[in-house]
């Protein structure tokens, strides 16, 4: 590579091209040129698809085609161009935000690359399904002073979580949900309840309700909602819990890994009959197993039995006028 060349150098890469290993150069007022070497020579040519004046190029293969597409950063902006080092390039006409760099990566295994721009206040994904078909996610990693991103699965889950670190905060880690958001690591919530035997109408029952984080990760901002029949009125409710509508609510705060909080309150049954009460469970993370977040601790509220009197039941005034006849009888057959 002669000292002229290396003296006007932008910006360097390494491509990968047909299992072969090049040198991307960007240099000052010319095309980029592409080097390969041999032994202890250098051969370089221009590269047709890219502009002048390159200040930063990315390589990557976005299409999984086998063919190299570059990302390249001029003073407008990043461009992106499809088979870049092939005579049936594509220019995207996608407008990227002004990133000070792009890393390219699959976030969750699905064959559908993301990109992350980074800037100095934040980390915006984009998703790639074709050339003219880029969107932004609408969850953004927002920092004070970012200064470098990395990705890995901190928490061998299959998915690629995105780690920050930022002058201001320090380290902070974004993990990829299964439910296709970046943020907290995701939970599993499972609720249970327990309700005091023989229930009757018009009288308290207490309804005990359990919720548990099955998780390896800390569950917060969880909230309980049970929601009651139209025959079912509150007693007594926490300080933490309200009512709306027949739907209690419920604060429950935070909840470490493996551990459990109990809420307790009594409900009064109107009338008799089968009393639904559905509980369910949330927090601010993506739960893994929806189907132990719900609760059905619907319940029986049998009718009193209604009072007599006193008086003496037909059948047994029967039994005593027969048995009276029956001894009359004996008597007289003596």
């Amino acid at each position: 590579m002669s000292s002229q060349v290396a003296s006007g150098v932008t910006t360097l890469s390494a491509v990968n091209i047909d299992g072969v290993t090049k040198l991307l150069v960007g240099l000052d007022n010319q095309k980029p040129l592409l080097f390969t070497v041999e032994e202890t020579v250098w051969t370089g040519s221009a590269v047709v698809s890219l502009s002048q004046n390159a200040q930063r190029m990315i390589s990557a293969d976005l299409d999984h085609n086998q063919q190299a597409d570059v990302f390249m950063l001029q003073d407008d902006g990043w461009h992106l161009i499809l088979n870049a080092f092939e005579s049936d390039f594509v220019n995207s006409s996608v407008v990227f935000p002004k990133a000070t760099d792009i890393i390219v990566t699959d976030l969750n295994d699905d064959n559908v690359a993301e990109l992350l721009l980074v800037m100095p206040q934040g980390v915006s994904i984009w998703h790639y399904y074709g050339p003219e078909d880029i969107r932004p996610d609408n969850f953004v990693i927002q920092t004070n002073e970012l200064v470098s991103v990395a990705v890995i699965d901190i928490n061998n889950d299959g998915l690629l979580d995105i780690v920050t670190f930022d002058k201001q905060t320090g380290v902070s880690i974004w993990y990829l949900s299964v439910g296709g958001n970046a943020g907290p690591e995701d939970v599993d919530l499972a609720l249970t309840s327990l309700i005091a035997s023989y229930p009757k109408v018009d009288q308290a029952v207490s309804v005990t309700w359990s919720v548990y984080n099955l998780s390896k990760a800390s569950a917060s901002e969880v909230e309980l909602t049970a929601t009651m029949d139209v025959g079912l009125s509150t007693v007594q409710l926490p300080n933490n819990c309200g009512v709306a509508a027949k739907v209690i609510t419920c604060k429950l705060g935070g909840i470490a890994a493996g551990k459990s909080k109990d809420v307790i309150f009594s409900v009064r049954p109107q009338n008799a009959g089968n009393l639904s009460l559905i509980g369910e469970v949330t927090s601010l993370e993506y739960d893994l197993n929806s189907n132990n977040n719900k609760h059905d601790a619907s319940f029986d509220v049998f009718a009193p039995q209604k009072s007599d009197g006193g008086s003496i039941p037909l059948w047994v005034v029967i039994a005593l006028l027969l048995m009276a006849i029956f001894k009359t009888n004996m008597i007289r057959i003596r």
